[in-house]
């Protein structure tokens, strides 16, 4: 039961009664904690004196105080700063926590040359269907993210110019980006237009690329791709988002390749050696070659070719 008037408001409960100063008024000014008798927002009534017990309804998770890392902190690596302040509230629960920025996470990614062409004839092989089938190849061929592919529209799609545009509202942007950036463009190699091509009979009459099973008016789940690898016996050495991190690196080690195109290609907000933003419209004909490159390279590790290692005569 809550009950209100002009200064505090007054929440009642089985085991606990607080008095929440009100926003604005003098007692929510000065020492709220104690003159609303409480120890801290998450304590008993302060004449108690048993210290941050209670906890927070329907979260189960104990107050943090000092140096304290949450559960999710604990997992991550992350650490809740608190700011150097003394705190207002006698248990010592912080009165401002500011919490680091969260650490990207790192995605399963095969960069062995030898490894990556089992993985290509594994998938080649692979007895699922045709979608499924043709997203798991595209995957590397691309290097795009998961949600922008599954999502992939014929519309988008100029398979004679061999080039893939992304509406800015689909990109991984700012909600101003999405609204006034430009369209990612994304050149496609002969391989991956055939592969579009072969796919094309099947489902060109709809509106996706990759539809789903159950409802041609939804793409294809996160989850197919993923289930893909894992059948193919990859899952816990490569992931769907994986595959660029995988061409991001052995673009640059093995291809020795043009870095600023590379991260262009990405859809990385990237500058040049002047501190200039990258152009990827002007220079989309290099990017051209490069995913052309890498593509006609996937396809010796497919063939193993460039990674067997042949017996040496002896002298």
């Amino acid at each position: 039961m809550v009950i209100q008037n002009a200064r505090t408001t007054k929440i009642e409960r089985p085991g606990a009664s607080r008095l929440i100063p009100k926003k604005g008024s003098a007692q929510a000014s000065t020492s709220p904690a104690r003159r609303a008798g409480l120890c801290c927002v998450w304590c008993q009534p302060i004449t108690r004196r048993s210290g941050c017990k209670v906890q927070p309804s329907g979260t189960g998770r104990e107050p943090r105080k000092k140096g304290s890392q949450s559960k999710a902190g604990e997992q991550t690596g992350e650490q809740n700063e608190i700011l150097k302040s003394e705190s207002p509230y006698p248990c010592g629960f912080p009165a401002i926590v500011q919490l680091s920025h969260a650490r990207g996470k790192t995605f399963a990614a095969i960069t062995d040359p030898a490894r990556l062409g089992e993985l290509l004839r594994a998938m080649t092989a692979y007895k699922g269907g045709l979608i499924v089938r043709t997203a798991l190849q595209l995957a590397p061929l691309l290097y795009q993210r998961p949600g922008n592919l599954r999502d992939m529209e014929w519309a988008e799609l100029d398979l004679e110019a061999g080039l893939w545009t992304i509406p800015s509202m689909k990109m991984k942007r700012t909600k101003q980006e999405k609204e006034q950036g430009d369209a990612h463009a994304v050149p496609m190699p002969a391989q991956a237009v055939a592969l579009l091509h072969l796919l094309h009979p099947v489902t060109g009459h709809g509106r996706y690329v990759f539809p789903g099973e159950r409802s041609h008016d939804r793409p294809i789940s996160d989850n197919s791709v993923r289930s893909a690898l894992y059948a193919l016996g990859f899952g816990k050495e490569q992931s769907w988002h994986g595959f660029r991190a995988t061409a991001r690196t052995m673009l640059v080690d093995q291809l020795d390749l043009d870095p600023l195109a590379i991260e262009a290609n990405m859809a990385h907000a990237v500058k040049d050696a002047n501190g200039r933003s990258y152009n990827r419209t002007q220079y989309l004909k290099q990017r051209f070659a490069q995913i052309q490159a890498w593509a006609d390279y996937l396809d010796k590790l497919r063939k193993g070719a460039d990674v067997l290692q042949l017996p040496q005569r002896a002298a």
